[in-house]
């Protein structure tokens, strides 16, 4: 259960600040919603691979809307918000007891098929694009 919530902060990540030299170096065109819609399935968190028992995808949709599911072997968590592309930067906004929790990462890469961000920590977050069907809610 503790490594789900680590997987939970690595995808919502907190706050991230880098120096706009950094992220040219790094991402080499600038992300579009375009690319960022459809479903993300974490693969590694820094140089540690998802363990096999555990699934981490993330949806962004059309309409702005945001979920996340976590599965660690049969049990499973899903968390709705709402998310906003603004540069490099994304930001994903949760209701989390009865309060507005708004987590922001930057983007390092992001094509067709890969999707990375560092987390608040400074970790490297690397997602695939998955097969999954995409549903806009």
């Amino acid at each position: 259960m503790v490594r789900s919530f680590t997987l939970i902060a690595a995808v919502l990540g907190i706050a991230l600040f880098l120096s706009p030299q950094t992220i040219a170096a790094e991402q080499k065109e600038k992300p579009t919603e375009e690319k960022l819609l459809g479903v993300w399935k974490v693969v590694k968190e820094g140089s540690v691979p998802v363990p096999a028992s555990t699934t981490v995808t993330t949806e962004f949709m059309k309409s702005n809307k945001w979920m996340l599911t976590i599965k660690i072997n049969e049990e499973k968590k899903i968390t709705e918000g709402t998310w906003k592309l603004e540069g490099t930067r994304l930001s994903t906004t949760i209701k989390q007891d009865g309060k507005e929790k708004t987590d922001i990462v930057e983007i390092t890469k992001l094509d067709d098929q890969s999707f990375e961000f560092k987390d608040a920590t400074g970790k490297l977050v690397v997602m695939e694009k998955t097969k999954v069907e995409k549903k806009d809610k």
